[in-house]
């Protein structure tokens, strides 16, 4: 299977397991394939559903739903070959996601740095989630970097960090990354240094 994310794909609720798990199908090149559905991933009326909540009288078998979806490498009880990183009734591109949905001082592990842009992943619900950092928002030892330092001089592959982040619209210009970090630290947090305080830095030219 070559590709490993797919975006803007249209399926169908082929089996329902009340409350929180649905199974989709959709066409790939001609073939049936299966995705995981959690409620935890699914957007209701603009609102991206708590994992306590239930598909009861939001899905029916037969619905058609617009779907993100990464490659399921965990074995499946339920033979689904993808997982929906994020769903809707309407096309996800046009379904909104409340603006606070964020996550703050979580832990995560680099799997891609370059010089001025990387990827964490870190556990969410139990599920992997990708976060594209740049080195704008990058601390040191509660330290920026000066001038144009690589961020390859000081972060490795496997190498772990902390992060405050938002939701946001996976790309090829953030790594296919469902968030977006406003702040990634390594070693203490710096002080007074919150997500707003790093866009501002941003915004004023400091890459």
């Amino acid at each position: 299977m070559a590709e490993k994310y797919l975006f803007h794909q249209t399926g169908m609720v082929e089996e329902m397991f009340l409350p929180g798990k649905v199974i989709l199908t959709f066409l790939l090149n001609g073939q049936v394939q299966r995705v995981l559905l959690w409620v935890k991933s699914f957007i209701h009326q603009g609102k991206l559903l708590d994992k306590t909540d239930s598909f009861a009288n939001k899905l029916s078998i037969g619905d058609v739903v617009h779907f993100d979806c990464h490659v399921y490498d965990k074995e499946s009880s339920d033979h689904c070959q993808w997982y929906a990183a994020r769903a809707s009734k309407e096309p996800v591109s046009e379904a909104s996601v409340q603006p606070n949905t964020k996550v703050i001082n979580r832990s995560g592990y680099i799997s891609e740095v370059d010089p001025g842009k990387g990827v964490i992943l870190f556990d969410f619900y139990d599920e992997e989630q990708r976060v594209f950092f740049m080195r704008s928002k990058f601390f040191l030892f509660g330290k920026r970097l000066t001038g144009k330092r690589s961020l390859q001089e000081f972060l490795s592959e496997n190498d772990p960090l902390q992060f405050d982040a938002e939701m946001c619209e996976p790309s090829d210009e953030n790594y296919n990354c469902n968030w977006f970090a406003t702040l990634v630290w390594k070693g203490k947090k710096p002080v007074g240094m919150g997500p707003w305080w790093a866009d501002r830095l941003y915004s004023r030219g400091y890459k």
